[in-house]
């Protein structure tokens, strides 16, 4: 076992996906390290989610794709160089975590690592493709969250590689080592406050913050029952609702119309903060109130309770469970259909038949458990 440890020298770990599940993998990056304390440990990205894995002390390299570029011809010149360039970094082994895509078994093949893991396509991807790995495990046929589809991943690796079972740390709620993470650092901090203080604010306010949007606008939930939420936080606890959103003209525009159907006056600072600035606020928040959406995984990783909207995605695979984690959703027959909308109407009925009662509902019992634990520190 230590003489084939000691052969893995360098490790590169693939996720061609967006930021929530690019945070969602942090658990399995953690458990690496830790089998492996002394390899070097490269994460290859999508360029535009690097960021919430900066500071991160279990990695040494983190490498970004530029995926939108990689489908003109213009780029082909760089793409032979990005893929020289990778395979010249002599990895020892390869870890696909993408999961879906063909580009992940490309990447993990040109890499010319020895060692190829990833997960049997199952026919499905382009002809050949699980000849491009040496090792593959054969997906889960039950619910599964992601933490758990990386982390299962991970165990394949430490069993096959080091010939060890692994402590299957799968389905454990209590297990720290299944909780994401994401390093804020003071600089973030600090912006933050500074933010909030030039809006007549300090860091020792009450402060909820809410992001109604993804950049999926059908696992949204309704603006009004948004704008009575934000509402009661107001004026029922007299704490001070931050509203946030992505960037996108799309994404602004809800949180244009929730602000005009709100009595109160949230601080809105949608679409201007980085991830790891919206991450630092998060993190100083007494509550996130959010559907699913990056913001909720980064919610997770910092820690902060949590309030989960849940309607054609599967709250099981992408909802967070943490010990003050909420998750609101209907069953229904037809859900997760991961669908824009029932009938291509926009609108989900799995998320229009959560009410504006059950979130509130949601709300004081998060915010009565945060004040019972703050009158005890």
């Amino acid at each position: 076992r230590e003489t084939v440890q000691m052969m893995i020298k360098k490790i590169l770990v693939i996720k061609l996906k967006n930021i929530g599940d690019v945070v969602l993998t942090t658990p399995a990056l953690r458990a690496l390290r830790k089998s492996f304390p002394h390899a070097h440990i490269a994460v290859l990205v999508r360029k535009g989610t690097e960021e919430v894995l900066a500071g991160l002390p279990y990695l040494d390299e983190i490498i970004e794709l530029d995926i939108d570029g990689a489908h003109s011809i213009r780029h082909i010149g760089g793409n032979i160089r990005f893929l020289y360039d990778l395979r010249k970094k002599g990895f020892d082994l390869s870890i696909d975590l993408s999961g879906g895509g063909d580009r992940g078994a490309a990447l993990s093949f040109f890499s010319g690592a020895r060692l190829r893991v990833g997960y049997d396509p199952q026919g499905k991807g382009m002809l050949g493709k699980r000849f491009l790995y040496t090792h593959l495990i054969e997906p889960s046929n039950i619910r599964e969250h992601v933490i758990d589809y990386n982390l299962r991943l991970i165990d394949y690796v430490l069993g096959t590689v080091l010939g060890t079972v692994p402590t299957l740390r799968r389905g454990c709620p209590s297990s720290k080592s299944r909780v994401p993470e994401i390093f804020v650092s003071d600089e973030d901090t600090n912006s933050i406050k500074r933010m909030l203080s030039i809006n007549g604010l300090n860091d020792c306010d009450g402060i909820v913050t809410i992001h109604p949007t993804s950049r999926w606008l059908f696992k949204c939930w309704r603006n009004e029952g948004m704008a009575e939420v934000a509402d009661y936080i107001a004026i029922r606890y007299n704490y001070k609702v931050v509203i946030t959103s992505g960037p996108d003209t799309k994404e602004r525009d809800v949180i244009k119309r929730i602000l005009s159907l709100m009595k109160t006056a949230p601080l809105d600072l949608s679409g201007q903060l980085s991830l790891k600035q919206l991450a630092a606020l998060i993190k100083m928040s007494m509550l996130f109130i959010g559907v699913d959406s990056a913001p909720m995984h980064i919610a997770f990783g910092v820690g902060t309770p949590i309030i989960a909207l849940f309607g054609p995605t599967g709250w099981w695979a992408w909802g967070p469970f943490g010990e003050h984690d909420i998750v609101l959703h209907k069953e229904l027959p037809c859900q997760p259909c991961g669908k824009d909308g029932c009938n291509g109407s926009k609108r989900s009925r799995c998320l229009e038949e959560i009410t504006t009662d059950e979130v509130i509902q949601a709300v004081d019992r998060q915010l009565q458990d945060v004040s019972l634990i703050k009158s005890h520190i």
